[in-house]
């Protein structure tokens, strides 16, 4: 028998930033794309590391 193909499909943002404290750019960027609200979604440990950092960046 034939072992069957998963295909995962992943929709990613128009703009993706890759580098040092592009977080900081987080608020900006949803601006620019016309954003009016966002969601954020976070493990513990990862908020802690740098959810609240987007978070701020978000409100700014």
């Amino acid at each position: 028998m034939r072992a069957v193909a998963r295909i995962h499909r992943i929709d990613l943002p128009r703009i993706v930033l890759i580098g040092e404290d592009v977080i900081d750019s987080l608020g900006d960027i949803c601006g620019e794309l016309g954003f009016r609200s966002a969601l954020l979604v976070s493990g513990y440990k990862t908020f802690e590391i740098a959810g609240k950092r987007a978070l701020e960046n978000l409100r700014a």
